[in-house]
């Protein structure tokens, strides 16, 4: 075996379901399978002496919560619930916590170059925690995420990730929505890439619109066209182009709600995505979500802390990206809640 599996590809292709997934496989056979998305590790490396570190005790930090994810695989998150925020415990203690384990384990680091470009100063300090887990512990698996292929530490396999075959991109359409047939999932597959992300936003509107396929390829041939060089177009503009389509068929104050929403950095609650649906004066904040998570726009799961549900959501980074280019150009309707 490897103690470590790093997982790394283009955009939106399935790198973190897919760690996430062999955490669900390996839970089910007994393993203990603990996830941490790196997005939301801001006090990793934080210093005693920082004003924003604020140390936890792994007590409950661990061992208490479970969430249930929207592709359905059982994950730990590796917070404790303090003064109503969620901080992560340090590096020493995650070593510490490793140095303890009697059974066979495995800690999934999700999305770990989106923390390293904002932390670029810890780049060393990352790699010498993940060295020293691996040291701490022979019980101890680690599986990583990132977009590009990180060269760490030896006894690791690289496990590079690409977009769907095309037979794969259809089936998934399929699986989606019972109303795309073969031949009009291949044009889909065709025009969008065999990028899972945006398969999904193409399905989950064509589910939620109830409109023919046919009318949403028109509609996305007609987008494309628009586009110069359509050949050599990067995969993640195809993407920015399928979710200007769907973000086009939001109403007004959806939009709106979405931009505030994609401000928050990682998971956010339900309650406070109700408190900013209210300030956008969205009539059903409920619709609002279910609307936003039906297109396959916003992620929904629900975690268990200390014996409390806790309904969470969150944005893929390419989605938050595309809010934020698309929220300059609608300032008015902003202006106009204010």
């Amino acid at each position: 075996y490897v103690a470590m599996v790093s997982i790394f590809g283009p955009p939106a292709v399935g790198k973190s379901t897919l760690a996430i997934h062999v955490g669900h496989v390996l839970a089910s056979k007994g393993m203990s399978v603990k996830y941490l998305n790196m997005n939301e590790a801001h006090h990793l490396f934080a210093r005693q002496a920082d004003a924003s570190y604020k140390p936890t005790s792994m007590h409950n930090a661990v061992d208490a919560t479970t969430a249930l994810t929207f592709h359905k695989a059982k994950i730990i998150p590796w917070y404790s619930y303090t003064k109503q925020k969620y901080v992560l415990t340090s590096s020493k203690k995650l070593i510490a916590w490793a140095k303890e384990l009697t059974n066979d384990t495995l800690l999934i680091l999700d999305n770990c170059d989106d923390f390293l470009q904002r932390n670029k100063t810890h780049e060393n300090n990352f790699k010498e925690m993940l060295t020293e887990l691996l040291k701490a512990s022979k019980y101890l698996r680690i599986v990583t995420t990132s977009r590009a292929q990180m060269l760490i530490v030896g006894g690791f396999h690289p496990f590079p990730l690409k977009e769907l075959d095309p037979s794969s991109a259809v089936t998934l359409l399929q699986l989606i929505s019972n109303l795309i047939t073969c031949d009009e999932g291949k044009v889909i597959a065709k025009l969008v890439g065999n990028n899972p992300l945006a398969l999904g936003i193409v399905a989950g509107l064509i589910n939620v619109k109830r409109h023919p396929p046919q009318a949403i390829i028109d509609k996305l041939e007609k987008h494309f066209m628009q586009t110069f060089n359509q050949s050599t177009l990067p995969n993640h503009q195809r993407i920015f182009i399928v979710l200007k389509l769907s973000y086009d068929y939001l109403n007004d104050r959806i939009q709106v709600c979405s931009h505030y929403l994609s401000h928050f950095p990682g998971s956010f609650h339900r309650a406070a995505a109700e408190n900013i649906s209210s300030k956008c004066d969205v009539s059903d904040p409920d619709y609002c979500l279910q609307t936003l998570v039906e297109r396959s726009l916003l992620e929904e799961y629900w975690q268990i802390d200390q014996h409390r549900y806790q309904h969470r959501y969150q944005f893929h980074r390419l989605i938050r990206e595309f809010l934020h280019d698309v929220q300059t150009k609608y300032r008015d309707k902003h202006d106009k809640i204010h």
